[in-house]
């Protein structure tokens, strides 16, 4: 009998963007730089950005 197991580790980060004021940014992109993995934050900053494991 054989087992295989594949793990597609995935991670992610949320939080909500502010400015230097403390003020939320609405709808500011949020990427990780050099790969296509990306969000927007919403009305209210705040953001969820799935990461694959390629990409940490």
């Amino acid at each position: 009998m054989f087992l295989f197991i594949i793990a597609d580790i995935r991670g992610q980060v949320s939080g909500t963007i502010k400015d230097q004021n403390g003020i939320a940014l609405p709808y500011a992109s949020i990427y990780i730089e050099g790969s296509s993995t990306g969000t927007v934050s919403n009305s209210e900053g705040y953001y969820r950005l799935e990461i694959n494991k390629k990409d940490w």
